[in-house]
């Protein structure tokens, strides 16, 4: 499933609902799938820092995290 980037960061954090993985738009939710995607060591939560495209995915994703608190504060 691809989500547009805009969309993604409109709505990134649902909160803590009784239907946490169906939130597509979850930030938390999609780093999860990441992981599990990639497989090997990142989908393990102790060998994760191991396997170097850990480092890339964290990345990214404090960049998306990043642009939504911009967008946030911008809108106010």
């Amino acid at each position: 499933m691809v989500i547009g980037y805009s969309r993604l960061l409109q709505n990134i954090s649902t909160g803590n609902t009784p239907n946490y993985y169906q939130q597509v738009n979850n930030i938390e939710v999609l780093h999860d799938g990441v992981h599990d995607w990639v497989g090997g060591d990142m989908s393990y939560v102790r060998m994760a820092p191991y396997d170097p495209l850990f480092y890339m995915h964290h990345t990214f994703i404090d960049y998306i995290w990043q642009q939504f608190r911009t967008r946030q504060s911008s809108s106010r």
